[in-house]
């Protein structure tokens, strides 16, 4: 007879189901919903491209009012690389557990109609087209019609880093996914 450690038992069940959880999510055809409440991800986006862009000061995703963001919306989008870490939760006896996300593969990522809620965004771009002033967005329940924004026709980034709020596609795909738990504070 073999013999079970419940507690190790426990948290890799626990570490297990918060992985799949995530892998259902990223396969979704249908439009993508994800949120991280009042947690941040950080993602690390390498070779960005977008057919358009507009990036526009809002509150929170999803009904938050209270949290001010940077709302990105891109129209098609491609990204080589990205890396997602979400934020790091303690595990019973194992300890603190970062949950990482590497997105890559054949093609990409692709996302139509990506929007990224964020709290900080760093990292090179061109955005041809640029416009800068008011009026220039659509407005909507999260943003201010009289708002500043900046649109362009095309948005190139060799790297970004986002700490994001929230995100929603009408279609993510991926030419591959891994996830792994990371003891710790995780990395990519």
């Amino acid at each position: 007879m073999g013999y079970t450690r419940r507690g190790r038992f426990v948290a890799l069940s626990a570490v297990g189901l918060l992985v799949s959880g995530a892998v259902g999510v990223a396969t979704a055809q249908n439009g993508i919903n994800i949120s991280t409440g009042s947690a941040l991800a950080t993602a690390k986006l390498e070779g960005l491209r977008a057919n358009s862009a507009e990036i526009i000061p809002a509150h929170g995703p999803f009904g938050d009012n209270q949290s001010p963001s940077a709302m990105v919306r891109l129209g098609d989008a491609t990204i080589a690389n990205a890396c997602v870490l979400l934020s790091t939760i303690d595990v019973p006896i194992i300890g603190e557990v970062t949950l990482v996300g590497h997105l890559a593969g054949e093609g990409g990522l692709k996302a139509q109609n990506l929007v990224i809620d964020a709290t900080d965004i760093s990292g090179a771009l061109t955005l041809e087209g640029a416009q800068i002033g008011t009026g220039l967005t659509s407005p909507d329940e999260r943003t201010n019609s009289g708002g500043i924004a900046v649109v362009g026709n095309v948005l190139d980034s060799p790297t970004l880093e986002v700490n994001v709020l929230g995100l929603t596609a009408d279609k993510l795909t991926t030419g591959g996914i891994r996830l792994e738990a990371q003891r710790g504070t995780g990395s990519c």
